[in-house]
Order: C-alpha cells, then structure tokens, then sequence
C-alpha cells in the first residue's frame, strides 16, 4: 500500500505470519479431504470447500454448511455448489496443539458434510468406521 508521499509497505512481519498460519490450515483441510476422499467423495456432490478467518460476527461457529442437503433435494440441476465453510481463526483458538487442530479440522469437516448429506453425525461415522470417531 501506498501514501502520498509514495512510500510502500514491503513486508509486513504480521501479516506474513497471518498468511503462513492460513496456508497452513488449508494444507491440513486438504489433507483431511485427501483421507475422506476414498471413503465418501462419490457421495459428496456440487459441493465446495472454502476457509475463511472468522465467522459472521453474529455466529460462534468453527464452521458451516450453506445449501441443501442432498436428502431435501428434488429438481436440482444449473445450481451454485453448496458450500462448506471452515472458519480457522475459532478453530486454533480452540486447539491446545497442532495435532488437536489437525482432529477439529477433521472433526468438523465430517460434521459438515454430514449436514450436506443429509444425515446425523452417527450415521456418517457409521459410514466412515471407527477411527473417525
């Protein structure tokens, strides 16, 4: 950014950090995806992953599945995808370690696309097997 005298920010220590600390939680979203993948991607359909910050401020969420489950849905076709929103900032807060937050993610990925599926969060685990739960 610049002001009027022409000056620019060139590195700004805090928010490098802020910028590895999300590449970071993405590869680990990415991660937990990868493993899920074989077991349950067919299912998953016109679905998307995002990750952002911080919740809506209204909201206390680590996150959110916005669309329709698959189990409500009738006339589907020339849609946007549902989305899957994983919020980062709430979740580090919450982990006491990096392999806890590498647990919430997956956690909460699978509690997420239990709602895209339609389904609770036994009968996903159920479908996944044990060392999900």
């Amino acid at each position: 950014m610049g002001d009027s005298s022409g000056r620019h920010v060139l590195w700004d220590p805090k928010a490098a950090m802020e910028a590895k600390r999300r590449r970071r939680f993405e590869r680990r979203v990415e991660e937990c995806l990868a493993l899920l993948r074989p077991r349950i991607g067919h299912l998953m359909e016109n679905l998307v992953f995002e990750a952002a910050d911080e919740p809506p401020a209204d909201k206390e969420l680590l996150g959110e599945y916005l669309g329709i489950p698959r189990s409500h849905r009738t006339d589907y076709t020339m849609v946007l995808p549902d989305r899957i929103v994983l919020y980062r900032k709430p979740m580090e807060r919450a982990a006491r370690s990096t392999s806890e937050l590498k647990k919430e993610i997956c956690r909460t990925i699978v509690h997420e696309i239990a709602h895209h599926l339609g389904m609770d969060e036994e009968d996903i685990l159920r479908l996944l097997g044990p060392e999900y739960a």
